[in-house]
């Protein structure tokens, strides 16, 4: 091989070299010949550094960590859905909102939506978003020194607090009934306050009139075929 091609190939090595620098990803290892492929590898790094919001807690983090995110920090929360009435826990919404027909119906609660953070029930989005707000924000500054919970006010995280200390100081004036939250006070009260509706059939008795009458129509199917 003369001098020449010599020459030649190490031009051609050399402007291989240059072309590989020029396509090299600097997110990770790859390297890329052609412009082409390089660009629409840099277009997925790029959605994967796009900033999102976590559905659950609304904390912004990067597309790629966003399956991180929720395995570190909402796993274990999925088993945590508590009746924002009673102390019973539900490891699914579905179960929950059962509960919340079955059991506090009386009370006249109707849930039709769920936070699937703590298991907090209300009637719509507006009140699931205001309660996300207060509750699940990530600018809180009062933090429970015995779960990861924060909350925005000092009142608030006092009255969560009863949760790990088992105290009861929502006590009813007309019987004497104790709750660890207010909420539960304030249904109990309810039923105090308020006249009964009383189900013809089965005795059963109820604050909201449209709780009755749902129960009804399922409480006359089942007299019918016990009968």
């Amino acid at each position: 091989m003369d001098q020449e091609t010599k020459t030649i190939d190490t031009n051609q090595n050399l402007s291989c070299q240059i072309l590989i620098l020029q396509y090299m990803c600097h997110e990770c290892p790859l390297v890329f010949k052609e412009k082409e492929r390089f660009l629409r590898h840099q277009d997925v790094h790029k959605r994967e550094n796009e900033i999102i919001k976590c559905a659950m807690c609304d904390i912004p983090v990067r597309r790629k960590e966003y399956r991180q995110h929720k395995v570190t920090q909402h796993a274990a929360q999925k088993h945590k859905m508590k009746c924002s009435v009673c102390d019973k826990y539900y490891t699914r919404t579905v179960h929950l909102r059962k509960h919340y027909a079955e059991e506090h119906e009386e009370f006249g609660v109707t849930v039709s939506v769920i936070c699937e953070l703590c298991g907090y029930g209300t009637y719509n989005y507006g009140g699931l978003l205001n309660h996300k707000r207060i509750y699940h924000n990530p600018q809180k500054l009062f933090l429970c020194s015995a779960c990861p919970k924060q909350f925005r006010t000092k009142s608030l995280l006092d009255n969560h607090m009863p949760v790990h200390t088992g105290d009861t100081p929502f006590q009813c004036n007309v019987c004497g009934k104790k709750y660890k939250h207010r909420s539960g006070l304030f249904y109990h009260e309810k039923m105090h306050k308020e006249q009964y509706l009383e189900c013809p059939h089965c005795h059963r008795q109820f604050v909201a009139k449209h709780n009755m009458e749902s129960h009804m129509r399922v409480c006359i199917i089942d007299q019918y075929l016990v009968t």
